[in-house]
């Protein structure tokens, strides 16, 4: 019987567990075991691992539906003395792959991982799966993961702008929402499909990617609010921000915060009008009530194409990719991307996806984020919505840790 470490890394989003629920299932039909590591490759350094074999079926149907990642995710940077170990713990437990699940950081780790057992013991498997709601990989048309948050933020940017609308006689003039986005505004720029001309708002897309003057956003600020009697902007973390605090994760990554605080207060300095900032925060990274079918439906996919790759031993060093292959109708398929063009990589917005203005989509943007949110997932529900999700494992590991690896 074939066996395959897994685990995932980095933020987790509203289809992470949709992915290890699909890979479980297929393994389980083609006779291949899986073992998962606890918070990432740390359950793999300190022997934390789980045996998904003694998951029932009734525990992945509840996870699939869970936010969140159920076994643990971790931000962790790897460092020279952990490879040995990892290769020891693989080839002693005779592991035929390994398999590690995020973003630009996690797929440096599966780099890593896969040179270093390329000299000895190139006959396991390393493979990224691809993860992340920034959508900054390289090598793939979108990210899963990716849909879902956009999903939330336009539908709660549709029903805040219908709000704002009603207050805006007498009382807020202008809405910002802060995105989640360090160096790069795939969130924020999704945002423009919530705006029409029936319905407007956001009006203003504002992405690390292009900065625009002082003058032209107050500019525009204040055409809107004639017009539309608002104005909403969708703002990235990551566009102007201020680096309140010292404190980085293990990659260097300072939290970065005050994009949006800080053009609220310009805002309300220099036009004098009333501002509410709304920053969503984790609530857009893993909220499942918004799943978006084509974002769960190639989640479940990547999982089930891991085994197939098992199976026939293809895809070493590589992510697994999604490739789009026409609009309308919408259609993708998966191919595979070499680590090395996707590790510590950040894939920035189009310039084309904007109109001529920078601060809308174009009409390319628009077809390229509307298939991505699209479709409903109809999640099994009684009186407790609540039950239907699966309790975390750190508060019943112990029913799954494999102790033989110990």
């Amino acid at each position: 019987m074939r066996r395959v470490f897994y685990a995932q890394s980095g933020g987790v989003t509203a289809v992470i567990n949709a992915t290890i629920v699909s890979l479980i299932r297929h393994a389980r039909l083609e006779n291949i075991s899986v073992y998962v590591g606890v918070n990432g490759i740390k359950g793999l350094l300190q022997k934390q691992i789980v045996n998904t074999g003694l998951l029932l079926e009734d525990d992945l149907e509840k996870i699939l539906y869970t936010p969140g990642g159920s076994f643990g995710s971790c931000r962790y940077k790897l460092k020279a003395e952990d490879l040995p170990i990892i290769k020891d713990f693989l080839v002693k437990h005779k592991f035929d792959a390994f398999l590690y699940h995020g973003g630009n950081d996690s797929q440096d780790t599966t780099s890593q991982i896969a040179n270093y057992l390329a000299i000895e013991h190139p006959h396991i498997l390393c493979i990224g799966l691809p993860k992340t709601i920034d959508n900054d990989l390289h090598g793939t048309d979108n990210c899963p993961g990716f849909g879902s948050a956009s999903k939330f933020l336009n539908y709660s940017f549709r029903q805040a702008c219908l709000d704002v609308t009603s207050m805006s006689e007498d009382s807020t003039k202008v809405f910002i929402l802060e995105t989640m986005g360090r160096h790069t505004g795939w969130l924020t720029a999704s945002c423009g499909l919530a705006h029409s001309k029936e319905f407007p708002g956001p009006q203003l897309l504002l992405m690390p990617e292009l900065k625009h003057s002082l003058e032209k956003k107050l500019d525009y600020v204040n055409e809107y609010i004639k017009k539309d009697r608002f104005c909403a902007i969708a703002i990235s973390e990551g566009y102007q921000p201020n680096i309140t605090t010292q404190s980085k994760d293990a990659f260097g990554h300072h939290q970065l915060e005050g994009s949006g605080s800080a053009l609220a207060e310009l805002i309300k300095k220099e036009l004098n009008v009333k501002v509410h900032l709304s920053i969503p925060d984790y609530l857009q990274r893993s909220f499942t009530p918004c799943l978006s079918k084509t974002d769960f439906d190639q989640a479940q996919a990547i999982g089930h194409y891991s085994i197939y790759c098992i199976k026939h031993n293809i895809g070493h060093n590589t992510m697994i990719s999604i490739v789009r292959l026409h609009d309308d109708p919408y259609l993708w398929s998966l191919d595979h991307t070499p680590l090395n063009k996707v590790a510590n990589q950040e894939k920035a917005v189009p310039r084309s996806f904007l109109d001529k203005t920078g601060f809308a989509l174009s009409e390319i943007g628009l077809n390229y984020f509307k298939p991505l949110i699209a479709g409903n997932v109809a999640i099994p529900q009684d009186s407790n919505y609540f039950e239907k999700f699966w309790t975390h494992l750190l508060q019943k590991k112990n029913e799954f840790i494999d102790h033989s690896f110990q």
